[in-house]
């Protein structure tokens, strides 16, 4: 004799739960549910360090690897095809930043603009910062 479920009958059996009342007194469903993400330290300062960092790797001042932690892969990459080469016993003026502005997008996104002054140019960056395991990670870097 074959056994006929209707399309109402297949769908109650698949969405009732399997558990008694007793299991779910004991493991409640929300225990299983994945905790929120921690909250976030503020952006700004990693903003402007990371813009900072990345205009002095790029004039080959500071290894590109310092900023491997702080941005994207993609960022990181693209980084490192526009790094200059490095320069033998040259000194470079410290670049300096000199306006810093932060826009929290949601809890887990920012987008910043950084004036930064690097001797003979300033220059204007814009940045995305995304949250990546519980800390900012650049995710977009443009740097004028």
């Amino acid at each position: 004799m074959p056994l006929s479920v209707s399309v109402e009958q297949a769908v109650a059996l698949r969405t009732c739960s399997v558990l008694s009342p007793l299991t779910e007194q004991h493991w409640p469903f929300a225990a299983r549910s994945t905790p929120p993400p921690p909250d976030l330290p503020d952006p700004a300062q990693l903003c402007g360090a990371v813009v900072l960092a990345a205009v002095e790797a790029l004039r080959s001042a500071r290894p590109l690897t310092q900023l491997a932690r702080w941005v994207s892969p993609e960022v990181f990459e693209s980084l490192a095809r526009a790094a200059a080469p490095p320069a033998h016993a040259e000194r470079h003026q410290r670049a300096v930043v000199r306006g810093l502005r932060v826009c929290r997008i949601s809890r887990t996104v920012a987008e910043g603009s950084v004036v930064i002054h690097d001797g003979p140019r300033v220059r204007a960056a814009a940045l995305r910062m995304e949250a990546h395991r519980g800390s900012w990670r650049v995710t977009v870097l443009h740097i004028g």
